[in-house]
């Protein structure tokens, strides 16, 4: 588990996902600012942040969870051939 916190003194949303391979990751948050920006490797990412929370996935195919505060995300709907984009 590789965690990232970067707001512990605001009231925080969790992000967790978890990736069966290499899977290129930026995430933002609420203001813009950069959570994570790089490559994902297998393993369960949590991060955590004021939201929300913007994703852009790169070959997503390779993460096979997606939880937001505890509840499952559906990013079928956001998949567009290799990438998939959402807040």
């Amino acid at each position: 588990v590789v965690e990232y916190n970067l707001a512990a003194d605001l009231e925080t949303s969790q992000l967790v996902l978890e990736s069966t391979g290499d899977c290129w990751a930026s995430i933002k948050g609420s203001s813009g600012e950069s959570v994570f920006d790089g490559v994902l490797k297998a393993g369960e990412h949590r991060f955590s942040g004021v939201a929300p929370f913007s994703l852009v996935l790169g070959k997503p195919e390779n993460i096979a969870k997606i939880l937001y505060d505890g509840t499952l995300v559906d990013d079928k709907n956001f998949r567009v051939k290799r990438v998939a984009r959402f807040n």
